[in-house]
């Protein structure tokens, strides 16, 4: 499992103090854990499955499947394919590009406009200097 973790920081590109930051635990647990001296409890991975919500925690755990969850809102039913007499044309679809945001009340009001139904529990913007802010609510 250790070495699934040290992949994960190499995939996300982190430190182990800065994961250990962005998931909210002690530095020497997340050393430890990288060290294989100790196995991650259940609080530690139900910490990264909040903040990285990407991460196939079944991966992580297991080695099984990929590193990343794979999008399962289609239904995985195989059905038969159809030749079609005719090719059709590819359209594609551009979206405005929306306009720079200055503060977290902006970014939260403009994903609130592209996602009616859901609230905004937490905004973590990540700077190119390797800083970031948290914004819970």
């Amino acid at each position: 499992m250790q070495n699934r973790f040290k992949q994960l920081l190499e995939e996300k590109k982190l430190t182990a103090t800065r994961f250990a930051d962005l998931i909210k635990v002690n530095a020497s647990a997340m050393s430890h854990i990288l060290n294989g001296r100790s196995k991650p409890g259940f609080d530690v991975l139900d910490r990264i499955a909040q903040a990285f919500p990407d991460v196939n925690l079944n991966w992580l755990i297991s080695g099984k499947g990929s590193i990343y969850n794979i999008n399962s809102n289609t239904s995985t039913v195989s059905t038969p394919t159809q030749q079609k007499l005719f090719k059709e044309e590819e359209t594609t679809v551009s979206t405005p590009i929306p306009p720079i945001i200055e503060s977290p009340k902006e970014i939260s009001s403009a994903i609130a406009l592209a996602v009616p139904d859901k609230k905004i529990k937490r905004i973590i913007l990540f700077f190119e200097d390797g800083k970031f802010e948290d914004y819970e609510k």
